[in-house]
């Protein structure tokens, strides 16, 4: 009787390896009865079951090659071909679940984040995406642009970093209504 992962059958002497990208469930069978993985599995030989591609990897070959763990601002969910970039306007903290969360008002993420980034100084960051609704398949969709709103303070106005909108400079607005006046 052969191992578990590999066949004989027919009359053979010797057992063989089931091959790479495949499993091999009867090890009487002459072929061992041999299948293909299927996509999000995969196996280096010697198999009688298919692996399947952990969270936090993308395996996209059924033999093995090419799996690679996901990068910091991706992530996969156990059995996925590929990792899943996080998309702009917001971040995704762990590359091994689907936790995508929405940046605050006043932050923003361009994409591959696993943190927003406070809206600097001068500027408004008013959140404009959900990251339940994006339109990828829109030719004319700005990865920059679309997911957050940042806008440079209008003359007179000011914000600290971290602002999701401009306020009136107080002083300067009093200036020009005195000097309106007269």
């Amino acid at each position: 009787s052969c191992p578990a992962g590999s066949f004989s059958g027919g009359g053979m002497e010797f057992c063989y390896p089931c091959p790479r990208g495949y499993h091999c469930p009867d090890t009487s069978d002459a072929f061992g009865g041999q299948q293909a993985c299927t996509h999000g599995t995969f196996s280096m030989g010697r198999a009688a079951v298919c692996t399947t591609c952990p969270a936090g990897w993308g395996c996209p070959r059924i033999d093995g090659a090419g799996n690679a763990k996901c990068i910091p601002g991706t992530y996969s969910v156990q059995g996925q071909t590929s990792c899943t970039a996080c998309p702009a306007g917001s971040f995704c903290p762990h590359t091994d679940q689907a936790v995508v969360t929405a940046c605050p008002a006043g932050s923003y993420a361009l994409g591959y984040a696993v943190a927003c980034t406070p809206c600097p100084a001068g500027f408004a960051c008013a959140l404009s995406y959900s990251p339940h609704t994006p339109n990828h398949t829109d030719s004319n969709f700005n990865q920059t642009t679309d997911y957050v709103n940042t806008t440079a303070c209008a003359p007179g106005t000011y914000s600290v970093e971290g602002a999701d909108d401009c306020t009136r400079d107080r002083k300067k607005h009093t200036s020009e209504l005195q000097s309106q006046i007269g």
